[in-house]
């Protein structure tokens, strides 16, 4: 995996994150948003770019896995379809 570089004047609170991979950004923000209730599920799936054929991906743990995302998903479609 890459890192982004930025090179940009940042904040200083995001000082702390500059240095992360994208993807340690992206399941900060993940947290982030499922603490304030803003989400009920979400997750973060890695990909390598030799995997567009096969579908291979990894997760950063089961419990906010794509699975679990998806059954979140479709319970929130039942729900909604059920009113």
């Amino acid at each position: 995996m890459h890192r982004l570089r930025m090179r940009r004047r940042i904040l200083p609170w995001f000082r702390s994150i500059a240095t992360l991979h994208s993807w340690e950004r992206y399941n900060i923000l993940r947290k982030k948003l499922m603490a304030e209730r803003l989400y009920t599920a979400a997750t973060v799936i890695l990909s390598p770019r030799i995997a567009s054929k096969s579908g291979a991906y990894s997760e950063l743990n089961n419990m906010m896995g794509l699975k679990s995302f998806v059954t979140t998903l479709a319970g929130h479609i039942a729900a909604e379809t059920a009113m």
